[in-house]
């Protein structure tokens, strides 16, 4: 399936009334460089679901808007069978046009047999999404964020969550894993990350102008590993931070302040050790 960036899909309610569902999906490649609306109605109304998949590889190179008003916010899921997140803005070729690296004939916007295409989405598209969409990113596998650039992925600001899911089919093969030296940064928002195994840099929720987001990660078959979690609020609560592995967990720090209240703090493995090698604090700090 391919969507040009000259294409435009709106599912949005006109006046009240929940946003619609639209779903790009093929069987082996999507490749989608337009724009997708599915917005509740200004008065009243959620926001509706996007899906944007290929059961092996998928290009995102687009935007999508499931906003609400005065409602809930709607979903956007990307699910590959492998995620890579990059760093960069786009590929070499120009818009509305793809060259797989693995084509031999370097035909652009085109599958061909014997073309293959990694599942790599660049960080200025999930930098540029709204902050009012909850944004589910699954993978059948593996999901890896390269290392960055400029060392930190951030998320616009907004009230969507944001939730990472690799081995999605449940088979202990699929892990998530970045740079222990980059960040994600979340503006307020929550953030949710599961696999078979975790290896994380920092996790930033916090914010000044609002409540932290909250952080739940999650490691189903092996350890946990992050460097530092921050979750601290200068001017509300701070967000909670919910960690569990069964083989172990290790983690740099964690800083869980709030201008009004602390957040709370849990951290479960049955089978392994806890390890926490610097700060922990979930102090409410009261501002004069």
């Amino acid at each position: 399936t391919f969507i040009d960036d000259r294409t435009q899909i709106s599912a949005d309610a006109l006046y009240s009334g929940n946003g619609g569902q639209v779903v790009v999906w093929a069987d082996d490649t999507t490749q989608f460089f337009g724009s997708i609306n599915a917005r509740g109605g200004t008065p009243a109304g959620n926001g509706g679901w996007v899906e944007v998949s290929g059961a092996n590889t998928l290009v995102f190179r687009g935007d999508v808007n499931t906003s609400a008003s005065n409602g809930l916010l709607g979903t956007l899921l990307l699910d590959p069978e492998n995620l890579t997140i990059s760093a960069g803005t786009s590929d070499s070729a120009a818009d509305g046009e793809l060259t797989f690296a693995g084509d031999p004939s370097g035909n652009e916007g085109q599958i061909q047999a014997g073309d293959t295409g990694p599942t790599t989405i660049y960080e200025s598209e999930l930098e540029a999404l709204s902050g009012d969409t909850n944004i589910v990113l699954e993978a059948t596998n593996n999901i890896v964020v390269e290392p960055l650039s400029d060392g930190q992925l951030t998320f616009a600001g907004g009230s969507g969550s944001v939730q990472f899911t690799a081995d999605a089919d449940g088979d202990s093969s699929g892990s998530f894993s970045m740079s222990g030296s980059d960040t994600l940064s979340l503006n307020g928002r929550n953030l949710s990350i599961s696999g078979a195994s975790l290896s994380l840099g920092s996790i930033d929720t916090s914010s000044s102008t609002t409540a932290g987001g909250n952080v739940t990660l999650s490691a189903t078959t092996s350890t946990l590993n992050a460097n530092v979690l921050l979750t601290y609020s200068g001017v509300g609560a701070a967000g909670d931070v919910m960690l569990s592995a069964p083989s172990g967990i290790s983690v740099s720090a964690i800083d869980a302040r709030g201008a009004r209240s602390g957040g709370n703090v849990e951290i479960s493995t049955p089978y392994g050790n806890i390890q926490v090698t610097g700060t922990f604090s979930s102090l409410g700090v009261p501002t004069s």
